[in-house]
């Protein structure tokens, strides 16, 4: 299990110039909040949506639209009804977008989960299949470790990919990707003079992670975590400020993978520091930089659990590599609904088998 200290930094390119601002202007439209944010879906099932706009003194409303399967119907400037297709042969998550007409530049969008019958939500498939060097040349494999894959898509256009061979690891926190690996458009988060916001984690065997800050939608199994940041790591075009030091696993020869997937105790990778459970202060305040660039684990990676399902039905511990092939291997995200499941910080002996341990 990988320990980590975080460093939180702003990258400034350049003179930080303050603009003055005597508030927004009447009739121009500043945000559109729908309802509901986000849904889930079986297959043929259907939500409404309504928005509202703020400032909207035309009265004009929202145009819609869809990226992803399923169809729009009782479109109107105020709402708009999206059903699922019938059937859905794997999970995906189309998204419907309203736009300002009387601003097109403001949008908002409602991500939308929808995954075939008889899915289990909570539960996704992991692999112990020594990672995404196996076919390289020459070959590399990360032993003891548990990969995942995560469905990722842009919040602002909602195009979507689905990013195999990311490491599950119970000793870092939230999402964070190899940019190499990244196609689909993320917008990375700044400060209120338009400076990117980066993350740098530190583990204690000298290596770290550099990158900045994007919002994004996630979905792992049928689990989704909308806008939620997640680091995108990849060296800038400057310098790394000094106080992030050490190994910079930045490519996938080096990580081994193609992310990480942190589901450790604690909701933010600042640590106890922002553990409301443990007195600290969660990040709140978009307007605060910092705590923007803090990386959010998503909160239905709250309590996660490992099970190990042979073709018995029977949850049971391997014993050997050998073992471990014959079983099915999943996370649940979720209070254990199987028997003979294990907490991933009580399982020691697969704890230690399955995350970061010598690096």
């Amino acid at each position: 299990m990988r320990s980590f200290l975080v460093l939180i930094l702003i990258g400034t390119l350049g003179f930080l110039v303050g603009c003055g601002s005597s508030g927004t202007p009447v009739g121009v439209v500043t945000s559109i909040a729908l309802t509901p944010s986000s849904a889930s879906l079986d297959a043929g099932q259907s939500v409404n949506i309504t928005a509202s706009v703020a400032n909207d003194s035309s009265g004009k409303g929202v145009s819609w639209s869809l990226t992803g399967a399923g169809k729009l119907s009782n479109q109107t400037t105020t709402g708009a009804t999206y059903t699922a297709p019938n059937p859905v042969t794997s999970i995906a998550l189309p998204t419907v977008v309203a736009t300002s007409i009387a601003s097109s530049s403001v949008t908002a969008s409602t991500p939308i989960v929808i995954a075939p019958a008889g899915t289990v939500t909570n539960v996704a498939p992991i692999s112990v299949n020594g990672g995404p060097l196996t076919t390289a040349n020459p070959p590399a494999i990360y032993t003891n470790a548990a990969f995942v894959s995560v469905l990722l898509c842009s919040p602002s256009n909602g195009a979507c990919q689905t990013i195999p061979d990311i490491l599950v690891d119970t000793g870092s926190f939230g999402l964070r990707l190899l940019a190499s690996q990244v196609t689909v458009p993320l917008t990375p988060l700044t400060d209120n003079n338009g400076n990117t916001l980066y993350d740098c984690v530190q583990f204690v065997d000298n290596s770290f992670l550099w990158g900045a800050v994007a919002p994004a939608n996630i979905v792992v199994g049928a689990e989704l975590a909308a806008s939620t940041s997640v680091q995108v790591i990849a060296n800038p075009s400057f310098s790394i400020p000094s106080g992030c030091s050490g190994t910079n696993e930045d490519t996938q020869t080096l990580l081994g993978a193609n992310g990480i997937l942190g589901v450790g105790p604690e909701p933010f990778d600042c640590g106890l520091a922002c553990d409301p459970s443990a007195g600290g202060t969660a990040p709140a305040s978009p307007a605060d930089a910092p705590a923007r660039t803090k990386i959010r684990k998503p909160s239905w990676a709250q309590t996660a659990y490992w099970v190990w399902v042979p073709s018995r039905s029977t949850a049971v511990w391997p014993a050997t590599r050998a073992r471990a092939a014959q079983l099915q291997r999943f996370i649940i995200f979720a209070p254990p609904v199987v028997a003979a499941t294990q907490h991933l910080s009580r399982a020691a002996p697969l704890v230690r088998m399955l995350t970061r341990i010598n690096r």
